[in-house]
């Protein structure tokens, strides 16, 4: 069987410092992600973005953003972009 190779982006894990959260400042950061990732899908082939949170509580937290689980026993979320 081939294998199929899908290029992406990796955003890994993201954080705001404890004082500054709240304030929509990880938002603001992932959307500036996600916009660089779609303006340059043409020239990279990229396809999606993944991001890997560290707890149960910032998957849903990413899943409100649009991000999908990928599966029950892990955390990282991606996005199509």
């Amino acid at each position: 069987m081939p294998c199929l190779s899908v290029g992406g982006y990796l955003l890994g894990r993201l954080g705001v410092d404890e004082h500054y959260q709240g304030r929509g400042i990880g938002q603001a950061l992932v959307a500036v992600a996600i916009a660089q990732a779609r303006q340059r899908r043409a020239g990279t082939g990229g396809v999606f973005i993944a991001v890997d949170p560290k707890d149960d509580s910032l998957v849903g937290w990413y899943e409100r953003l649009g991000f999908i689980r990928l599966g029950l026993h892990t955390r990282r979320a991606v996005m199509r972009v």
